[in-house]
């Protein structure tokens, strides 16, 4: 069986599940079981797009999913509509997972031997809507397009899991074609062979064997690496936690954090970068509740692992995450409105957050303009910065640890910056404000003296003055503080003249710094700025 597999990064954990289940498929019917694997990236490249093609064209089965961008999707859909005018389609089995088109999904039933419009109106799920929103309207939620999307989401979720029985009973494609999903949802090797299995005795008339129903697997509870299995409540991992910790450190956790991540970390052979995080936290004395999710679900289950079931306590210090928590909102979370209750409910921590970096490698780190896959760049960068949310960079790359398996292994370094980081911020939470160091940064484009502490339409220093005041009132350590305006605006000059300083950065301090950088921003940082002066005075 030639597998042809699409998605938005290559390599990845399906590709990983689906190489592990051919060694058994390979047992079962006697024949051979080979995958080609494509990423989004290659439709920037006419001739992978060439090689894709070809692959399709001879493959017996094709299995797209994460195709997380509208512009891949319609690259996507464009080839197969070509591909099906010029009849090259006619013997490939296609399987689309998270891939919402209209068009592909009509190719996926062709293929699977039938029709259905996923998009016609039912009476049945015109009422089912029509309570929901009802319901929505009594209890004064807002029903908007993010409402309707994720109503949407769920109610297919629902039906996934009733596929198995409603296909025995009636005998439908399309519940066959949901049982499918159901294997896929489930993320483990097993599911993802008897999703093959199940495509090749429903769809294929090529197996006549058993086939085991989609097997459920526990992806959303409590993470810890000294344990087996997920604690399914905060009060249950913390009485196992806490002794554990004594015992192990030799002392009870100063502080903790809250470590939200998803199922994409849920296989074995990623547990080292989760445990790598884990025990950087616990050697600074830090506690951690590790919350398990599923990608589109954090913000709902990390409240049941982050806050205390009958108190309603936070309980941690700190958040650090690598799924997405939909400040925003999104057609899978809904409004944002339950996200920024969650972290109100936590007692407005500091949260921290890193792309997950599900495809790429140490070199492609080191040589990537930007440290991180284009789509992750958007919501996992710049998204997170409008939220409020502190970005760090990734804390894992993805190694190929054998023919089968590409994992995510931990950068040791990046795991030391984010645990310090917030191990620090802990630290400065239990200090009195009198003993706190606050630096004030004053806007200074272009640098000159007569542009200090100058904005257009701005009082830069009435508001240096009000913030001084502001900390002072609340236990700062200030000092005096000048009477006027003018006063401050000439503190500004001096100190832009250099008459008061705290010390000076040398030029070859400045060159080690820069070359911790990845080689391209080195060169890039001397391209822009040019070679340091001797030294440079710090004001």
């Amino acid at each position: 069986m030639k597998v042809v597999g699409y998605s938005s990064w290559a390599p990845d954990e399906r590709a990983n599940a689906m190489r592990l289940a051919f060694h058994s498929l390979r047992e079962k019917t006697g024949q051979d079981w080979s995958l080609t694997h494509f990423g989004a990236s290659d439709f920037n490249d006419p001739s992978a797009i060439g090689r894709l093609r070809a692959a399709i064209r001879e493959a017996d089965i094709l299995v797209g999913w994460q195709a997380m961008t509208h512009d891949t999707v319609e690259r996507l859909a464009v080839l197969l509509l070509e591909m099906e005018r010029a009849g090259e389609l006619k013997r490939v089995k296609i399987l689309w997972y998270d891939i919402p088109d209209p068009r592909l999904q009509r190719l996926m039933f062709t293929s699977l031997g039938f029709e259905f419009d996923m998009n016609k109106s039912n009476p049945m799920k015109d009422l089912s809507m029509a309570i929901k929103r009802f319901q929505a309207r009594a209890k004064n939620e807002k029903i908007d397009e993010l409402w309707e999307a994720r109503q949407g989401f769920l109610g297919m979720q629902k039906m996934v899991g009733a596929a198995p029985l409603m296909a025995k009973l009636l005998k439908k494609p399309v519940f066959k074609s949901l049982v499918m999903i159901g294997y896929w949802n489930n993320r483990s090797v097993k599911n993802v062979e008897n999703m093959f299995l199940y495509l090749m005795q429903h769809f294929m008339g090529s197996y006549s064997g058993v086939v085991e129903l989609p097997e459920k697997v526990e992806n959303e509870g409590i993470y810890h690496p000294a344990h087996a299995g997920l604690f399914k409540t905060p009060e249950e991992y913390l009485a196992w936690y806490e002794p554990w910790f004594q015992k192990k450190y030799g002392t009870a956790a100063w502080g903790r954090v809250g470590f939200i991540t998803h199922d994409l970390c849920l296989p074995e052979w990623n547990h080292p970068t989760l445990d790598s995080a884990i025990a950087a936290w616990e050697k600074r004395g830090v506690g951690v509740i590790t919350s398990m999710t599923a990608v589109f679900n954090a913000h709902i289950v990390s409240r049941k692992h982050l806050i205390g079931t009958k108190s309603g306590e936070s309980l941690v210090g700190a958040v650090y995450h690598n799924v997405p928590l939909y400040l925003a909102g999104s057609m899978f979370a809904g409004a944002p409105d339950d996200s920024i209750q969650l972290i109100h409910d936590l007692g407005d921590p500091r949260v921290y957050t890193s792309p997950v970096n599900a495809a790429m490698s140490k070199a492609d780190l080191a040589a990537s303009k930007f440290g991180v896959a284009s789509l992750e760049y958007i919501g996992n960068v710049v998204t997170p910065e409008t939220e409020g949310i502190q970005p760090l960079p990734p804390i894992c790359s993805r190694e190929n640890t054998n023919p089968d398996v590409s994992a995510l292994e931990p950068i040791p370094d990046r795991i030391d910056l984010v645990a310090d980081t917030m191990t620090n911020w802990l630290k400065l939470r239990t200090l009195k404000n009198a003993d706190k160091k606050v630096a004030l940064f004053v806007y200074n484009f272009p640098p000159g003296p007569g542009n200090m502490g100058v904005a257009y339409f701005l009082d830069v220093a009435g508001s240096i003055r009000s913030m001084l005041e502001a900390l002072r009132d609340e236990g700062y350590t200030i000092g005096e503080i000048e009477d006027n305006d003018e006063a401050v605006s000439k503190r500004l000059q001096s100190m832009y003249a250099g008459y008061e300083t705290v010390g000076t950065v040398s030029a070859p301090e400045i060159r080690d710094w820069v070359h911790e950088l990845p080689t391209h921003h080195e060169a890039l940082y001397y391209d822009v700025w040019g070679q340091p002066p001797a030294t440079i005075p710090i004001k």
